[in-house]
């Protein structure tokens, strides 16, 4: 009754923050906040005699009644307080604490009111959507329709999906009949609350079925619409941000709703509109100076994008070979964009802003992992600069960001050894079929093409290594040792990943760190136990990267380790 009375009076006056009417609300929200923890849902004491009390005095006998009131203060709060972010926001966490819980949800799915919320979700109904205030409503658009998908993507109102989309399909229609870019770019308030939208909705889906019977909504359909989007905004950066959100948030294989049927072309499909759209922005992007923030005008973009692309490459739901068999573009314009995104950040840059550190080092372990020959294709300063990177976040104080210097670097020097034996028995069996004739024996066979083909990359790779081995290398393998000597072990495994290959391609270089370490021991006794440690850490090792060396390399390593500390 005290709500009613309240919501009715605050409709004729101005809401604001520090009003007496919205402490009076937030007043409100904290009691309906703590009712619900105690009285509904999955922590809900059911046999407590609040009901029977409340059924007494206002006829609220069970938990439905309850909600009913719930859902239908929520909607009045949307109305009314539409132009106060606090408000919207603690209503929308109200509204999504009842959609996450278990026991709750399945009561409101019954509800009538949920139903209606469910077809009347647009603008019209919803008037904060387009309010003024907290940023446009957009702040919150996102949330709000990710709380309607937890509910649509129910088993209980999954059929109204249909009846759910019918505004989305409007609005995509019309953006898809405007005739040029510059048509586009009159509509910017109904993109970024399209894009926003979708963002929620997408971000709410956690099962195969229900990403399936979207995407199969969405491509090919309306999907072009998000190439045609990035086209007309790649400068407009309050556009741009919610674009490559969403791009993420449809590329990311969370929970495996990315698993399609093995005769359904849609990962395929949907890498190629992430393609489109990345490079698309990306290409463009590029080319814009900077005038003031760089983060804003040029980095945000940038995280976002190698982000995205980082996803897609790692959510193991599309078939590359395919895509580089039938030599479609969408793949390596997508490799090209994403490298070159990443190498346009300055060193200074990359350490300073946290995000770009972190895209940037999750965007070059994926390609290490995956498509390392793509960095080898590259210019030697170009792929130097990666290694100075790599050189960098060792040292950093994130234990993610060294395991994720550490695997790139595991993969690329294990590629160049992998190539280097490749093309030595390429050459034995060259030289063997090309011995004199007149012995008894049967005729050499001839080396394989995949041989030929490491032969034929090895003056480029050698080209690289001996760039990159002069001086950063050494620099490589010490930093290594520095962060095993000096971390606590919790990164040994990885740091002793790329250790080995260091070893094995500048075994120089590791002689010269090693007198370097044993002559810098102030006793004898202890450059002599130094000497024997570095000994045993490389005994019995082969020149191979098999299984077999790797863990034979990780127990001398251990106990070089435990030597070295015990000095």
């Amino acid at each position: 009754m005290l709500m009613r009375l309240s919501d009715g009076r605050v409709q004729h006056i101005v809401t604001q923050e520090g009003t007496c009417e919205f402490k009076l609300e937030c007043a409100f929200l904290f009691f309906l906040q703590h009712f619900r923890r105690m009285y509904i849902g999955d922590h809900a004491i059911t046999s407590s005699k609040v009901y029977t009390r409340l059924n007494e005095l206002i006829g609220f006998e069970s938990h439905s009644v309850v909600l009913n009131v719930f859902l239908a203060k929520i909607q009045t709060n949307f109305k009314v307080w539409k132009d106060c972010a606090d408000i919207v926001y603690r209503t929308l966490q109200l509204l999504l604490d009842l959609a996450s819980g278990y026991s709750s949800s399945k009561l409101m799915t019954k509800l009538e009111v949920t139903s209606q919320m469910l077809i009347h979700h647009t603008r019209e109904y919803v008037p904060f959507l387009e309010s003024a205030s907290g940023n446009g409503g957009g702040k919150y658009r996102a949330m709000y329709y990710g709380i309607l998908g937890k509910l649509l993507f129910t088993e209980e109102l999954f059929s109204r999906f249909d009846d759910f989309m019918l505004p989305f399909e409007q609005t995509a229609s019309f953006m898809l009949m405007q005739p040029s870019v510059e048509a586009i770019r009159q509509h910017q308030v109904l993109v970024v609350g399209f894009l926003r939208d979708i963002t929620g909705l997408v971000s709410s889906i956690g099962q195969r079925k229900a990403f399936a019977t979207f995407f199969e909504w969405f491509s090919p359909q309306y999907s072009p619409i998000l190439g045609r989007i990035a086209e007309a905004f790649y400068d407009v950066h309050s556009v741009v941000k919610p674009l490559l959100v969403l791009t993420g948030e449809l590329v990311w294989n969370k929970f495996g709703r990315l698993q399609f049927e093995a005769s359904s072309p849609n990962g395929v499909l949907l890498f190629k509109e992430a393609s489109t759209v990345l490079v698309s922005y990306g290409t463009r992007a590029l080319s814009l100076p900077i005038k003031q923030d760089a983060y804003t005008e040029r980095y945000r973009g940038l995280v976002l994008s190698l982000d995205a692309l980082s996803k897609s490459l790692s959510g193991d739901y599309v078939n590359f070979g395919v895509i580089s068999l039938y030599h479609d573009p969408c793949l390596p314009d997508a490799l090209t964009v994403g490298v070159k995104l990443a190498v346009s950040v300055p060193l200074q840059d990359l350490l300073a802003y946290p995000k770009v550190t972190k895209a940037y080092f999750t965007f070059i372990d994926v390609m290490c992992s995956n498509h390392a020959n793509v960095l080898y294709s590259l210019d030697t300063p170009t792929l130097c600069s990666i290694f100075v990177a790599l050189e960098a976040g060792l040292s950093s104080i994130e234990a993610s960001i060294v395991s994720s210097c550490c695997t790139s670097l595991d993969h690329l020097l294990t590629l160049y050894l992998a190539a280097k034996k490749k093309a030595e028995r390429a050459q034995a069996m060259a030289a063997a079929a090309q011995a004199p004739a007149g012995s008894t024996a049967t005729a050499a066979p001839q080396p394989s093409a995949a041989l030929r083909n490491a032969l034929a990359q090895m003056p480029q790779l050698d080209a690289h290594m001996t760039a990159v081995g002069a001086e950063l290398l050494p620099r490589l393998m010490s930093g290594i040792f520095r962060g095993l000597l000096s971390h606590d072990g919790s990164n040994q495994y990885s740091l002793a990943r790329p250790l080995l290959p260091l070893i094995l391609i500048i075994p120089r270089s590791f002689e010269e760190y090693k007198q370097s370490m044993v002559a810098m021991q102030p006793q004898v006794a202890q450059r002599e136990k130094l000497a024997q440690a570095f000994s045993k850490l490389t005994l019995e090792l082969e020149n191979d990267l098999d299984s077999r060396n790797r863990n034979k390399f990780s127990q001398n390593l251990s106990q070089f380790l435990h030597d070295v500390k015990s000095l």
